[in-house]
């Protein structure tokens, strides 16, 4: 009987073992984009709405977006691993974002000019240069504006 319990032991010691060690392997990637958009969202708004497409690193990575125009559009809120050996360097990465916009464009009787959801305007791109450092993801945070010009700021969480 003790021989059964020893190999029992010895069995469940060597499964819990090798358990133990895959857990310890960490596949995070410590490069991160976030792409954060901030507007009026569908509402009766004078604001544009921006759809982000797509997103250039240097000519070196480009991360094509799936938009979704619809009403609950997540396609400007996303995070990419970013795979750091395919750019040349990870300081002053010159990163062109591509849009189509929505304008405010149909008349309200009681709000004025108004958007439909719906884009107006194609391929608008925008040029800002950000850094990727390790462990610190990259945020750039779109802001709508009117006529088509969005606002973008750079932070590093």
């Amino acid at each position: 009987m003790k021989v059964y319990h020893f190999l029992l032991l010895l069995i469940l010691s060597v499964f819990l073992f090798s358990c133990s060690k895959e857990e310890e392997v960490n596949f995070k990637n410590p490069y991160q984009l976030e792409l954060s958009w901030h507007g009026q969202g569908y509402g009766l708004a004078t604001k544009d709405h921006l759809w982000t497409k797509n997103v250039n690193l240097n000519n070196e990575i480009i991360l094509d977006i799936d938009v979704d125009y619809g009403p609950n559009a997540r396609s400007n809120n996303q995070q990419f691993d970013i795979d750091i050996t395919k750019l040349s360097d990870t300081t002053n990465v010159r990163v062109i974002l591509t849009f189509d916009c929505d304008t405010a464009t149909i008349i309200h009787e009681l709000y004025g000019l108004v958007r439909d959801g719906i884009p107006d305007h194609f391929n608008i791109k925008e040029e800002v240069i950000v850094n990727f450092y390790k462990d610190k993801r990259t945020l750039i945070l779109v802001e709508a504006s009117p006529i088509c010009n969005p606002e973008i700021s750079i932070f590093y969480e």
